[in-house]
């Protein structure tokens, strides 16, 4: 939608000539599909006496995730001492251990080969949870960008176009003198994480397009 502002500019110059400064707001947009599905995967245990044997289980379920697909960032494992404090006295309770991994996938299917390994570790290993943020598909940063400078050089070309068209609608030599572009804010999703069961599994989100726009400011002057 362009918005035009109308401005009248007297210019001390010879003959007293006018200046018409001329102010619009266009708008572009481009479509975006989301092409990466992604989440937050947690894997924990707590109250063991031995922090080796978390250490063990968890560097095994990395080396698992990551000897295949290679679609999960993280996989450290951080141990944590636990106390219970009763009559100022302190009890040691065990350890505590957990993993923390990011994953991203092209699609649902290897989503679920990664989520069958997971399954397969709890087959072996009864004692640990695992929390999971919601899968939920996202455009990568590179791509928002790409099509961010794509809008850009569109705005400029079609800020050219108009001084054409504004020369013939004035019968004077119109130019644009000034472009101001405002980008929308791409925002990441908050996620909350859930512990699951074993046996669940994540259901896939809906894929819905998102729409990166750009704002471009002209001031033309025809004189």
């Amino acid at each position: 939608m362009r918005t035009i502002l109308l401005l009248l500019l007297f210019v001390g110059i010879p003959l007293f000539a006018v200046e018409n400064l001329i102010i619009e707001r266009d708008e572009f947009t481009k479509t975006l599909t989301p092409n990466s599905l992604s989440t937050q995967v947690v894997i924990k245990r707590e109250n063991s006496q031995d922090q080796n044997i978390i250490i063990r289980d968890l560097n095994m379920l990395n080396d698992r995730l990551k000897g295949g697909q290679k679609v999960c960032d993280g996989g450290g494992v951080s141990i944590y001492p636990e106390y219970s404090y009763e009559d100022r006295k302190r009890e040691f309770l065990g350890y505590r251990g957990e993993s923390i991994y990011s994953c991203n996938f092209e699609n649902i299917e290897d989503f679920e080969i990664s989520y069958g390994i997971i399954q397969e570790f709890f087959k072996e290993n009864d004692k640990y949870k695992i929390e999971i943020s919601p899968l939920t598909w996202n455009l990568e940063a590179q791509e928002i960008e790409i099509a961010q400078k794509e809008l850009i050089n569109r705005a400029i070309l079609q800020g050219y176009a108009r001084a054409k068209e504004l020369t013939k609608l004035t019968k004077e030599s119109c130019f644009v003198t000034k472009t101001d572009f405002t980008q929308n804010s791409h925002y990441i999703r908050q996620r909350s994480t859930q512990e699951l069961a074993n046996s669940t599994t994540p259901n896939e989100p809906i894929k819905r397009d998102e729409v990166v726009k750009i704002i471009a400011l002209y001031e033309f002057i025809c004189r």
